[in-house]
This record gives C-alpha cells, sequence and structure tokens, in this order.
C-alpha cells in the first residue's frame, strides 16, 4: 500500500479480515498503519477478551486484546494514547478487553494523528 493510500484509510473493525489461529482456535485480525507498525488484534480462549472462551463468530465477542506492533524504537508512539486509557488497558504491548468502539476510536486518533502519521512514515536512505 502506498503511504498516500495509508493517509486515505480509516480503521473500520467491520472490515477486519478475520482468521483462526492454527493451534489455539482463537481468531485473529492484522491492521497495518503501514510498513511493520499495526494492530494484531485476538479474542479467545486465554485471551484478554470477553468471553475468554473460543465462540463461533469473531464479532461475537464484547472485548478484545489488542497488539500494538511497531519497532521497538517508535515505542514512545503509545503515548499518544490518553493517560488514562494506557494505565487502565495497556501493558507491555498488550491492550486488554478493548471494546470495538473503543479499538475504533483510538485507531482513528492514530490516523488523525499528523505526529504519528509522520513518525511512522519510512526513513529515506541518504541515496535516494
Amino acid at each position: 500500500m502506498g503511504w498516500e493510500n495509508i493517509l486515505k484509510q480509516k480503521f473500520d473493525f467491520n472490515s477486519l479480515k478475520w482468521t483462526k489461529h492454527h493451534r489455539n482456535d482463537h481468531w485473529m485480525a492484522d491492521y497495518s498503519f503501514g510498513g511493520t507498525d499495526g494492530l494484531s488484534i485476538i479474542a479467545g480462549a486465554g485471551m484478554y477478551s470477553e468471553p475468554r472462551e473460543n465462540i463461533d463468530d469473531p464479532l461475537g465477542y464484547s472485548k478484545y486484546e489488542v497488539m500494538v506492533s511497531m519497532p521497538e524504537e517508535k515505542e514512545y508512539l503509545v503515548e499518544f494514547f490518553p493517560e488514562k486509557f494506557r494505565n487502565d488497558y495497556y501493558q507491555d504491548g498488550i491492550l486488554r478487553y478493548i471494546t470495538k468502539e473503543q479499538l475504533t476510536r483510538y485507531a482513528r486518533m492514530i490516523e488523525d494523528t499528523p505526529e504519528f502519521l509522520e513518525a511512522l512514515k519510512p526513513v529515506k536512505n541518504q541515496g535516494e
């Protein structure tokens, strides 16, 4: 996906492509902000989701576990989440028990924050 298209995309929970994990049978979906930066959403038995069991429909969960994926040097970008949200839900790269509405609100906040998007842009090599 080109950088211009990344700027235009908006997170839509209902458009996520869900697959079953090959070992534990839990549900998982990925969302990319571009490059290696993005979200990995999972739900099922043993996950920080509600219910904490495997069910037939990935949209049937009320809360999800979300991993914020970004290179180590960009972890400061999590600071774009409001402090109370970070304190209540975020630990070690994992957002716990996140509703669809919360996830949509914060993913769109990321997409709408110029500083966040600027930090996600790939760094050009000096020879380019």
